[in-house]
């Protein structure tokens, strides 16, 4: 059974490594041209529409390849080993966000939200802007993290959910 608030750490832990990674690719980037994967990956996203099952899951996958091209331009091997074992976690992988697709208005909300977070971390990658970046970065996972507690805090909604019985959720404290 997973527990809720043993995800807690994991979270702020995703946003650190992913923000030092933001950071050390716009101070290690060599070419502007190293970019252009991360702007096609956007744009590809920005033209799903829609909610449906298999939409979301291109979303979410594109969304991975795009924090993992983050990682990648960080070239931290060191780094790249702990968001590895990071991610394990369940809800922390940008993949790993299944449970957010059914909570529609609040996805609704958050979605160009996170696009321009996503354009901004390429810009301020490009402009060599670690400050920027890292704080980008970070912001963007704090938005997911609020995301996920909005729909674990509504009960109705977890019993949708095939396995959420396997979710403890406890009342007090924030996870």
């Amino acid at each position: 059974m997973a527990i809720v608030s043993d995800l807690a750490p994991t979270a702020p832990a995703a946003s650190l490594a992913t923000g030092a990674s933001a950071r050390l690719a716009a101070e290690r980037l060599e070419n502007p041209a190293q970019l252009e994967p991360l702007r096609k990956i956007n744009r590809t996203m920005e033209v799903i529409s829609g909610l449906d099952v298999e939409g979301f899951a291109q979303y979410l996958s594109l969304n991975e390849v795009f924090h993992l091209a983050i990682f990648d331009l960080a070239k931290s091997q060191a780094l790249r080993r702990a968001v590895d074992q990071i991610y394990r976690f369940p809800f922390v992988a940008p993949s790993g966000r299944v449970i957010l697709r059914q909570t529609g208005p609040g996805w609704n909300a958050i979605r160009p939200i996170a696009e321009e977070h996503h354009r901004g971390l390429v810009d301020a990658i490009e402009h060599r802007e670690g400050g920027r970046a890292e704080s980008l970065a970070r912001e963007h996972g704090r938005i997911t993290r609020r995301h996920l507690e909005e729909a674990l805090a509504d009960r109705s909604f977890l019993e949708t959910i095939p396995g959420a019985r396997l979710i403890k959720v406890q009342t007090a404290g924030r996870i």
